[in-house]
């Protein structure tokens, strides 16, 4: 199986990262506006607040990972195992 899905082994380690990063940066990103507002000029702030801070901001309010993981799953399909047909259903569904 590991032949067919190589990634599959990672990615319990590749979810745990992926959901430390979102917990990490849920606490760290409102502090860190609030040092680049301390350290940059009002206009440099404005600017970096209205095309860079507002946009992130706004797309990743309205994403639960919960809820962006459970509907990549309805995109895999019924059946992940199902990787070719045998000749004899290859025929049959050629003659239809």
């Amino acid at each position: 199986m590991f032949k067919l899905y190589p990634i599959l082994p990672w990615c319990f380690l590749i979810g745990a990262i992926l959901g430390a990063v979102w917990v990490i940066g849920e606490k760290v990103l409102p502090p860190l506006r609030q040092r680049f507002r301390a350290r940059m000029t009002e206009e440099k702030f404005a600017s970096f607040d209205r095309y860079v801070w507002n946009p992130v901001a706004t797309s990743l309010s309205c994403l639960n990972p919960a809820i962006a993981l459970s509907g990549a799953l309805n995109w895999a399909g019924n059946n992940n195992l199902v990787y070719g047909m045998s000749d004899s259903n290859d025929a049959a569904c050629r003659s239809l």
